[in-house]
C-alpha cells in the first residue's frame, strides 16, 4: 500500500471536512466515486461514469402561507419517514435529545404505531447531556430508552481494529461514540439504525448556517432585526471565537476560508502544509446562506457523516439510514424564504413549527446545537505516557507535525473543541 500523503497531510490539518475535497483516498491511485453517480465497466475495462443526479438547488419560492408550508413540510416528513421504516428486521434509532432524531421516533410511533428500539449516551458531562429532554420525548410517546455509558476500556485497541479492518480514520470523536452505540446495536441483535444526518444541512440547524444567515442578510434593512436577535439567543451559547464574532467571520470570508475548519486555532502543531485548499464551491450563485447549506450537504459535512456512519455499521453488521436524506426534504427547503430556516434566533425554525404538535416544548424550544459528541478524555487519557506514545509512535506522522508544541498540548487539562478534533485525527 502507498500512502497518499497528501490526503494525510491535508485531514490532519483541517479535520474531517477536507475528505471530500476531492475524489483522493488516503492510498495512491484509489480514487472514491463521486456521489449521486454509476460507474459502468464493460469487458473491454472501458470506464463510463453516469451522473444520476444533478446536485443543484432550484430555488423557487412558492408564494403561499406559512400555515401551509408547515403543514406540507409535516405531510412530507410522515411519508418520507414512513418508507424509512421498512425492515425485515426490527429498527433501532439513535436518540440525541435534538429535534431531528427525535422527529424520527415520534413519527415512527405516532403514525406507523412503531416502537423504535432507541439508543442515547449517558454522560456525565453536563455540556453534552440531554437526558432530561430525552425523557420528556420519552414519556409523552412511551417510548423506551436504552442509555449507553461511554468509558476508557480498551477504546486503542477497539479503534485501532476498526481502522485496520476498514481502511479509513474516523472523522471526529462523535463518530467513536457512535461505534459503542452501534456495539449495543449490536448485541441486541438489530440490524437496522436510523439517525438524524441530513437535518441541520437541509434546515440549518449549526451556529455556521446562523452565521451564514447574517452574513447574507449584512446589507438588509433588516440586518440589525436580525442580529440582534442571534445576539440575544444565540450567541451566549457559542464557546468558539469565529462563530460569535460577525465581523471576524466576515473577514475570515475574505481570505478564502468559507468552510469553518479552524485552520489557524491548529495551524502551530503542523509543520508541513496542506497544497489543497478549501475552494468555494458555487451550488447557489445569488445566495450565499443556500449556498453553504448545499455545501455542508454534499461536500463539508454530510459526506464524512455518512461514511463514518456506514464504515461503522458495517463493522458492526447494521444497516445504516437517515431519513433526512431525502430529494423531496432537499428541495422543500430550497421553496421557501431563508427567514424560514432562520428566525427570532432559532435554526430549523419551520421544522420547530411543523413538529410543535408532536414533541414536547421542552425540545422545541431548546436552541443549543449538542447531538452526539463526548470530550475526548471520556475515552483516552491524553496527558497520560500511554497516549503519548500512541501519538508519537510513527516517525512518517511525526515529520508532519511540531513534536514538541503537540506533546505540550497532550499536557494541558482542558484543550478546546478545535486542539480535541485535531488530536483525535492525529490518533486516527
Amino acid at each position: 500500500k502507498n500512502f497518499n500523503n497528501e490526503k494525510i497531510v491535508s485531514f490532519i490539518s483541517y479535520g474531517f471536512k477536507s475528505l471530500f475535497l476531492n475524489n483522493e483516498t488516503f492510498f495512491t491511485n484509489i480514487e472514491q466515486l463521486e456521489s449521486s453517480s454509476a460507474l459502468k465497466i464493460n469487458n473491454h475495462f472501458n470506464i463510463i461514469k453516469k451522473t444520476f443526479w444533478i446536485k443543484k438547488p432550484k430555488i423557487q419560492i412558492k408564494k403561499i402561507s406559512y400555515h401551509k408550508r408547515k403543514e406540507e413540510l409535516k405531510k412530507l416528513m410522515i411519508d418520507i419517514f414512513s418508507k424509512r421504516l421498512r425492515s425485515d428486521f426490527p429498527v433501532a434509532c439513535l436518540l440525541s435529545g435534538g429535534i431531528d432524531s427525535s422527529a424520527i421516533a415520534s413519527i415512527a410511533k405516532i403514525y406507523n404505531d412503531t416502537d423504535l428500539h432507541c439508543f442515547s449516551i449517558l454522560t456525565d458531562d453536563k455540556n453534552y447531556d440531554e437526558s432530561s429532554r430525552i425523557n420528556d420525548l420519552s414519556k409523552k410517546h412511551n417510548i423506551t430508552t436504552n442509555y449507553i455509558k461511554l468509558n476508557q476500556f480498551n477504546n486503542y485497541s477497539f479503534l485501532e481494529k476498526i481502522i485496520s479492518d476498514t481502511h479509513y480514520p474516523l472523522a471526529s470523536i462523535s463518530y467513536l461514540v457512535y461505534a459503542h452505540l452501534n456495539k449495543a446495536v449490536k448485541n441486541k441483535n438489530l440490524r437496522v439504525l436510523l439517525s438524524g444526518v441530513g437535518g441541520d444541512e437541509i434546515f440549518g440547524g449549526y451556529y455556521t448556517h446562523q452565521m451564514n444567515y447574517l452574513v447574507s442578510n449584512y446589507n438588509n434593512k433588516k440586518f440589525s432585526k436580525k442580529f440582534n436577535e442571534w445576539k440575544k439567543f444565540t450567541k451566549p451559547l457559542i464557546r468558539s471565537r469565529i462563530l460569535s464574532d460577525v465581523d471576524y467571520y466576515r473577514k475570515q470570508l475574505l481570505k478564502k476560508l468559507p468552510s469553518f475548519h479552524e485552520k489557524n486555532e491548529i495551524k502551530k502543531f503542523i509543520n508541513t502544509k496542506p497544497k489543497t485548499n478549501f475552494r468555494e464551491k458555487k451550488f447557489c450563485k445569488n445566495n450565499f446562506f443556500k449556498n453553504q447549506l448545499s455545501l455542508d450537504l454534499f461536500r463539508d459535512t454530510v459526506p464524512p457523516q455518512i461514511l463514518s456512519a456506514d464504515q461503522l455499521s458495517m463493522f458492526f453488521s447494521i444497516e445504516n439510514r437517515a431519513p433526512f436524506l431525502s430529494h423531496d426534504l432537499y428541495e422543500y427547503s430550497n421553496s421557501v424564504p431563508d427567514d424560514c430556516l432562520i428566525n427570532n434566533g432559532f435554526g430549523k425554525a419551520i421544522l420547530r413549527d411543523a413538529l410543535s404538535e408532536i414533541l414536547p416544548k421542552s425540545i422545541i424550544s431548546f436552541r443549543e446545537k449538542i447531538g452526539f459528541y463526548a470530550n475526548i478524555n471520556k475515552f483516552f487519557k491524553t496527558n497520560s505516557k500511554k497516549f503519548r506514545d500512541q501519538i508519537f509512535q510513527s516517525n512518517y506522522i511525526n515529520n508532519i507535525i511540531n513534536m514538541n508544541n503537540v506533546d505540550d498540548l497532550l499536557k494541558k487539562e482542558n484543550m478546546n473543541n478545535a486542539e480535541e478534533k485535531f488530536v483525535f485525527c492525529l490518533l486516527n
